[in-house]
Parts: C-alpha cells; sequence; structure tokens
C-alpha cells in the first residue's frame, strides 16, 4: 500500500466514524436553512384582500418574505400611494420590519450593461419607493428597497452596476 492511499483512506475512515452517532448519543441535528418566501407579479390590480391574506399568514408565523412589485407594470394602472395594494404593503413593512421586504422590478436589466444598469435601478426604486407613499420617510425609504428582481434572459450580463445603486442582491 502506498503511502497516500494509507493517508486517504485513514481520513476518510476517520471522518467516516465521527460522523456516526455512538450508541447513547442523540444524532447530529443539521442548522436549518435559511427561506424566503417571494411574491412576483404585484401591481396595483392585485386583490388587496388576498395580498393581505397571505402576508398576515406568512408573517405572523414568522416567514420572511418578498414582494416583487411593479408600479408601472404595462398590464394594469401605475400604482399610486392610495391604492390599496400600496397601503397594505406600507402598513406591513412598518409593522414588521426585517419581515417584509419590498423587491423593485425592472424587467430588462439584465441586458444593460453596469452604468445603464445603474440608472435603471436607481429609477426603479426611485419609483417604487413614491408609489408606496415612503417619499418623505425617516429614515431613509431607501433602506428599505435594497433588492431588485429583473427578467430571466439567456445570456445576462453581470450586474456590477447594480452594487453601485446600492442594491445587495438581485
Amino acid at each position: 500500500m502506498r503511502r497516500r492511499t494509507f493517508l486517504g483512506l485513514t481520513a476518510a475512515s476517520a471522518g467516516l466514524l465521527t460522523s456516526l452517532p455512538l450508541p447513547g448519543m442523540a444524532a447530529p441535528t443539521r442548522k436549518p436553512r435559511a427561506n424566503i418566501t417571494i411574491i412576483t407579479g404585484v401591481t396595483s390590480a392585485s386583490s388587496p384582500e388576498h395580498l393581505k391574506a397571505v402576508l398576515t399568514a406568512f408573517l405572523s408565523l414568522g416567514f420572511p418574505v418578498a414582494c416583487v412589485v411593479d408600479p408601472s407594470s404595462r398590464s394594469a394602472a401605475k400604482l399610486e400611494p392610495d391604492n390599496p395594494v400600496a397601503l397594505i404593503l406600507r402598513e406591513l413593512a412598518i409593522a414588521t420590519p426585517g419581515m417584509l421586504e419590498i423587491v423593485a422590478f425592472s424587467p430588462d436589466l439584465s441586458t444593460l450593461v453596469p452604468y445603464f444598469q445603474s440608472r435603471a435601478a436607481y429609477d426603479a426604486r426611485s419609483e417604487l419607493i413614491e408609489a408606496l407613499g415612503f417619499a418623505h420617510q425617516q429614515p431613509s425609504p431607501a433602506v428599505l428597497v435594497q433588492s431588485i428582481a429583473c427578467l430571466a434572459r439567456q445570456k445576462p450580463l453581470a450586474p456590477a452596476g447594480l452594487r453601485a445603486a446600492g442594491f445587495r442582491s438581485t
């Protein structure tokens, strides 16, 4: 037996033995993975009753939720601060900090070069903040919108411009 083979087998058997529970010991528990539920397609035409029911159910159980909101959807009227959907999102975002993330939507973001990604992301965030009525809130409403969504493309460009615009995830 060669030295490398011997060392490899020794390391493998030691790893196998330490992973098996001994009699009288509890089996090792796995650390739970962080999951987040993502709700897409939220526009001014969304049912406020259904949206509130779904969000309240998840949030009351302690499950974090991300809502992808398109304030200027082509298929619905522009989202305004007095719209029931905007009122529900604003109310729940304030009542459950850190549990409800409102995600801006910019459909063509993955096809843009970094400079235009940054501009489009900034515009999407500004439009969403104004549509939800957060424009004059303290602390800065930009803190509430830190993620952005876009349509999946076959060959997307790297999201380098999004970091410059202050977004943490895409």
